[in-house]
């Protein structure tokens, strides 16, 4: 092992500080094998002990149950979970939540005068130009199967045939993915904005058709299950901290104008309330007390179980619980409370938290800080 440690370090030293920064990666390497194969041995021998104690069937049994326990709630926070692109208002890829269906990978603005129903010297504007570079994606915002065509108005375009019933027109397009009669998944990349046809800059014209009538298109790219009051909304950073820092009679790890601006951009990004997520957060770790683990700052929210097991960081924590909350948002009935909704026993989608009274803290909290 000293031999071949030292071919390393001589085919690779070309001066002191590269030999330092070789041997602790080296160290670390062999550190690292030398943990794992520990670890292995350690579950290894309790696997052993617990088969020692009740027998072989028995101790299946156990370990089956321990498997399913962390696997379902892994189930319920990962279900139907995408990461979104773009930074566009609600202009993201849902992967099939719901809350915005993005046909463009990237930042988009609406072009004066390409409104939904805007005057045209043909007729009203059946669709809404989303101006964006040459050259960006654009995506198909549902399964279905796509057909090409070309005109002199609408130049090279698409026509994607929703399996929900729905026909979804792209035009403009200066390159084209995939062939005519090609099935397509939600997200799958089918051409790129150009400027074919008739058209003063590069952009998308994107329309959407129900029964062969043109409708607005914006209510499907602003679509969303959450309800209203709990979609995104600016609150003040300052007076957030004051207020958890008052309740709590001391200072709090999550209560700092860094954190709490991470929750706000979380929020906006997927036009989430920041309030409902720090509510989260109180009822789940009690807005981190000054004093607390690092780790429990890595995932007030509990999402995957707990922060002991899972602390991804306060942003990547923070992200998964809006999805989460967007998923458990679905389906809701027409006058169930939405917090209610989220933790509901007969929620479809599953539920935040085991506990039946999480709904009534998380409740108190935002309402308490809405109304701050």
């Amino acid at each position: 092992m000293t031999e071949v440690v030292a071919i390393e370090l001589a085919s690779t030293v070309v001066n002191e500080q590269t030999a330092g920064g070789v041997a602790k990666d080296l160290a670390k390497k062999y550190a690292k094998s030398a943990v794992n194969k520990s670890a292995k041995k350690v579950a290894w021998k309790g696997i052993l002990w617990l088969v020692g104690l009740v027998g072989w069937p028995i101790a299946l049994l156990i370990l089956f149950i321990m498997f399913i326990a962390l696997v379902v709630p892994l189930a319920v926070f990962t279900k139907d979970i995408f990461t979104p692109y773009g930074s566009a208002p609600y202009g993201y890829y849902d992967g099939g939540l719901g809350f915005g269906l993005s046909p463009v990978l990237g930042n988009w603005t609406i072009v004066s005068g390409g409104e939904y129903g805007a005057a045209r010297d043909y007729g009203a504007h059946e669709g809404v130009d989303l101006a964006v570079p040459e050259g960006t994606p654009v995506v198909a915002v549902a399964a279905g199967v796509i057909s090409f065509a070309e005109s002199t108005l609408g130049g090279m375009t698409i026509y994607l045939n929703g399996d929900d019933g729905k026909v979804y027109v792209y035009m403009h397009l200066g390159e084209r993915e995939g062939y005519s009669g090609m099935r397509v998944k939600v997200g799958d990349v089918i051409g790129r904005v150009g400027m074919t046809g008739r058209t003063s800059g590069p952009h998308l014209h994107f329309e959407v058709r129900v029964k062969g009538q043109a409708v607005d298109p914006m209510p499907f790219i602003k679509g969303v299950v959450v309800p209203e009051e709990l979609l995104y909304r600016d609150i003040d950073v300052n007076t957030t901290i004051n207020w958890i820092t008052g309740y709590l009679h001391g200072d709090s790890l999550l209560a700092t104008p860094e954190n709490i601006n991470i929750l706000i951009n979380v929020g906006r990004q997927f036009n989430i309330n920041p309030n409902l997520l720090i509510a989260i957060t109180g009822q789940e770790q009690s807005f981190v007390p000054a004093g607390s683990s690092p780790r429990m700052l890595g995932n007030p929210f509990n999402v995957y179980g707990s922060w002991e097991i899972y602390s991804p960081g306060l942003e990547v924590s923070a992200k998964i619980a809006a999805r989460t909350i967007i998923n458990l948002s679905k389906g809701r009935p027409e006058g169930t409370q939405p917090i209610y909704w989220l933790n509901c026993p007969s929620n479809p989608n599953g539920m935040y938290a085991t506990d039946q009274g999480w709904w009534r803290g998380v409740t108190r909290f935002f309402n308490t800080l809405q109304n701050n």
